[in-house]
């Protein structure tokens, strides 16, 4: 998704907010309106969603994961820690 700009309350980064695998070298930069308009750019559309079904060899745990998303980092940002304070 290299060059992608969308909102930064955009859906889309609930599930693809780096690092979403090992060696992920991925990056988000902030932008006001003012250096999206000095540098060109456009806010532009989340793609959509393509999910692929795995399960977890060890548990047997069936899961929906992002396509472009390892397993092991399909968790909202926060990190782990967030999920557990909401159960």
């Amino acid at each position: 998704y290299a060059g992608l700009v969308l909102p930064a309350d955009d859906a889309f980064w609930q599930n693809h907010l780096p690092v979403k695998e090992y060696g992920c070298k991925c990056s988000v930069i902030q932008h006001t309106r003012r250096m999206l308009e000095r540098e060109g750019l456009q806010v532009g559309k989340a793609p959509p969603e393509v999910m692929r079904t795995l399960t977890n060899k060890r548990t047997g745990e069936v899961m929906e994961v992002p396509v472009g998303v390892d397993p092991a980092f399909h968790y909202p940002p926060g990190g782990r820690r967030a999920i557990r304070r909401c159960r």
